[in-house]
């Protein structure tokens, strides 16, 4: 005869965080008849920090498929960015250093951030309150978690899953000496791809992912963006997302200046995708690496995503691992709504493998150069 403990019954999960992974989470819970809340600190879906380009990978989208109805993954296919058919390494004054050309990848895809955010709210309707910003928990008696908001409501549900990103209140909280390494500074940017900008571009910046080395280790990517346009999404326009790596603080300097003065004496073509951006969407952010950290011991409290295993940006691996995340807890979760396992169980065994397989992938990140071409590539 089975214990009480583990017979099956409804759970409610609350979810720190409308970000890639706490979105992915929301959609694979919602798919198995799990009961979701996420609390968004955003007003609106395309406020804060999106990120103008991610790469999905295989990992990455197998999560996806197994997280999202059908027809949202159809859409992410379709949706994707265009490939882009060359990678390169210049130097300042865009002289090819290495090239080869990127051939139609088995599995994977690109996308825009806002678009890729757009698909994951598909459906989700009130389960995902935007404005509402987690800033506490506590425990009530009956073994589930009463999560505080900053407009002092309260909610109360089974499990809390943090999923609020890098500065994760939750991860705060529940494991308070997490550490972090600063790694560098980028400066990122968007520069719409009009006609004229086309003209002058040149070929070596079209249709190709490029990185360009400058001195003192500082550097530059460049990749074109043409999203594909599919109706009911915001319709993008064809743009170059950018990156400039920094080892220094650009402090409180306007990080499009920033921008413009690191690449001063660099090609007139470069100074120009810099120039004709759109000041109010470049942003500069810390570079930061988490440290691995042990197993935490609150029972109905975890984590996802960046909020514990935060990686620099390089080849998308932070946001794809963060995939992954989702589709691990999600079967967890069902393990334990269906009776197979107690719901503690289910969040030792996600936080175990998480934390073995997120710290891995790290690892590697910090030993490689992000944009260093892969062997046997």
């Amino acid at each position: 005869m089975q214990s009480t403990e583990s017979q099956p019954r409804p759970l409610h999960v609350l979810v720190a965080g409308g970000g890639i992974g706490g979105l992915t989470l929301a959609q694979g819970l919602a798919k198995a008849g799990i009961a979701v809340t996420v609390f968004e600190r955003d007003a609106h879906a395309r406020d804060g920090d999106q990120g103008y380009r991610m790469v999905v990978n295989a990992d990455g989208e197998r999560a996806l498929r197994d997280c999202l109805p059908s027809a949202l993954v159809d859409l992410c296919e379709r949706a994707s960015i265009a490939p882009a058919t060359l990678m390169t390494f210049l130097d300042t004054d865009l002289e090819p250093r290495f090239a080869k050309p990127l051939p139609r990848a088995d599995s994977g895809y690109v996308l825009n951030r806002l678009t890729l955010r757009e698909i994951l709210l598909a459906g989700l309707g009130e389960r995902v309150q935007f404005g509402r910003r987690v800033t506490g928990y506590d425990q009530v008696g009956d073994g589930r978690v009463r999560v505080q908001l900053a407009d002092g409501l309260t909610v109360t549900g089974d499990l809390l899953v943090g999923a609020d990103g890098t500065d994760s209140t939750v991860r705060g909280l529940a494991v308070p000496d997490a550490e972090f390494d600063l790694v560098g500074h980028l400066v990122r940017g968007r520069t719409v791809l009009h006609p004229e900008l086309a003209s002058w571009l040149p070929e070596i910046l079209i249709d190709t992912v490029s990185r360009v080395l400058g001195p003192g280790g500082v550097s530059m990517s460049v990749a074109t963006c043409r999203v594909r346009r599919v109706p009911g999404l915001t319709a993008v326009p064809d743009y170059l997302s950018w990156s400039i790596s920094l080892h220094h603080d650009p402090g409180g300097a306007a990080p499009h200046w920033v921008a413009r003065d690191v690449v001063g004496d660099w090609h007139p073509a470069l100074r120009r995708i810099v120039a004709e951006a759109d000041p109010a969407e470049v942003v500069s952010l810390p570079l930061r690496a988490a440290r691995p950290v042990e197993r935490w011991s609150v029972g109905n409290v975890t984590l996802l995503g960046d909020a514990v295993h935060t990686v620099p940006p390089g080849r998308g691996e932070g946001a794809n691992v963060a995939l992954r995340d989702a589709a691990v807890l999600r079967h967890r979760l069902i393990d334990a709504t269906r009776g197979r396992i107690p719901l503690a169980r289910a969040k030792v065994e996600y936080e175990n493998e998480m934390l073995a397989y997120s710290f891995a992938a790290q690892t590697s990140i910090r030993t490689t150069k992000p944009y260093a071409p892969r062997s046997g590539a």
